[in-house]
């Protein structure tokens, strides 16, 4: 049962793939934003404590399934 969390009741694996993708679709996710987009969400999943099963960041969207 590798990748299952318990709790007291139950058993689960929920797994959620969010896309974000900027108004009109602009080519802003570049260079040093790209990056610091990244440290944010891993930041941001650690504090929250959700695993990131994979993340893809393009110049104009983001998927990441978690």
């Amino acid at each position: 049962m590798e990748g299952y969390r318990k709790s007291a009741h139950a058993v689960y694996r929920c797994e959620y793939h969010f896309v974000w993708i900027p108004k009109y679709r602009y080519q802003v996710l570049i260079k040093d934003i790209k990056s610091r987009l990244k440290q944010i969400l891993t930041e941001l999943c650690e504090w929250l404590d959700i695993d990131i099963i994979e993340r893809a960041i393009a110049s104009d969207h983001v998927h990441m399934l978690a």
